[in-house]
């Protein structure tokens, strides 16, 4: 369960990151008055691309910026601990993304990606010039890096089932199946790398056994309202001639 702690992308976080900023300045105004250790720290501090919680709340593209709200989200690792410290399948709303093949689990799959792809008719200056804009149209194709991961993820749930998803990683216009979980084992590790979630990690003893907890609350972007921003600006591939 999230609770959202309605932090926006103009609010109260700016106005913390401004009075440690004025903190630091104050410390080292009164710890070194001239010296040359004095400048060149707070130099340092204040060049800083991306200070104290300014990246968590902000994205290049503007019109997506509104939607951004933090929330403390419980995960659950799917797996709960019996009285001897043996795992079993926790029956929670994320065994619907990691159950056995069927067109239930495609179906949360398909939900869970819409958005994937979308159309942007003002994405910023940088997008303009960088990504594809389609023909006698005035919108860019472009999407978001969350719905890239996810697509990958499930490109790797897929491929422990090689006979189910068969026609997946066929394709003749598709790269490899090598190929391509190659390529999403590497961006995945790339995403999470640069993420950098410092939550702690929670050890239990259970039994005679030390267990590493998969409950745990992480401090999130609102995925919920990103999804359904994006969702709305879907790319609609069939509406496209050739």
């Amino acid at each position: 369960m999230a609770s959202i702690l309605n932090v926006d992308f103009e609010g109260t976080i700016f106005e913390t990151q401004r009075s440690i900023e004025e903190s630091f300045k104050l410390t080292f105004d009164s710890l070194f008055p001239t010296s040359p250790t004095r400048r060149s720290l707070t130099d340092v501090w204040l060049h800083i691309p991306n200070p104290p919680g300014a990246a968590f709340l902000t994205a290049p593209i503007e019109e997506v910026k509104p939607q951004i709200r933090l929330s403390r989200h419980g995960f659950s690792g799917g797996l709960g601990l019996d009285g001897n410290g043996s795992f079993f399948a926790d029956d929670d709303d994320g065994r619907r993304y990691v159950a056995a093949p069927s067109p239930e689990v495609d179906r949360a799959w398909y939900e869970l990606l819409t958005g994937l792809n979308i159309d942007l008719e003002d994405p910023g200056e940088h997008l303009r010039r960088t990504t594809f804009r389609w023909p006698e149209s005035r919108l860019y194709l472009t999407g978001l890096e969350v719905f890239h991961s996810l697509h990958c993820l499930d490109r790797l749930r897929q491929a422990l089932y090689p006979e189910y998803y068969r026609h997946v990683f066929s394709n003749p216009n598709n790269p490899s199946r090598e190929d391509h979980i190659g390529h999403c084992i590497n961006h995945l590790r790339q995403a999470i790398q640069c993420h950098g979630d410092l939550t702690p990690m929670v050890w239990k003893l259970v039994g005679d056994k030390i267990i590493l907890s998969t409950e745990t609350r992480h401090m999130c972007r609102d995925f919920g309202r990103i999804h359904e921003w994006a969702a709305q600006r879907q790319t609609r591939f069939e509406d496209i001639e050739d």
